[in-house]
C-alpha cells in the first residue's frame, strides 16, 4: 500500500470536532448530490469505531474524511 505524506506547506491534519459540523455541512451540500445532513455528521462523530480527520491550511478546509469499519464489509 502507497503511504501519501503531506507536508507542513501543504496543510496539516488534524481531529474534527463538533464545531467543524456546520462548515462540514455546508460543504457537503456544495458537493455533493446527496450530502450528508448536520446530523450524520454529528452522529458520525460520536461513533466510537470511527475515525476522522480534517486537512486544512492557514484555516481553510482542504478536505476531510470519515472511516467507519463494518464488519463482513
Amino acid at each position: 500500500m502507497a503511504t501519501t505524506h503531506i507536508r507542513p506547506q501543504h496543510g496539516q491534519f488534524r481531529a474534527i470536532v463538533a464545531q467543524d459540523i456546520p462548515e462540514l455541512a455546508r460543504l457537503e451540500r456544495e458537493l455533493f448530490v446527496m450530502p450528508w445532513t448536520e446530523g450524520l455528521l454529528a452522529g458520525a462523530l460520536e461513533n466510537p469505531g470511527a475515525r476522522h480527520s480534517i486537512l486544512e491550511r492557514d484555516g481553510e478546509i482542504l478536505g476531510y474524511y470519515f472511516l467507519t469499519r463494518i464488519v463482513d464489509e
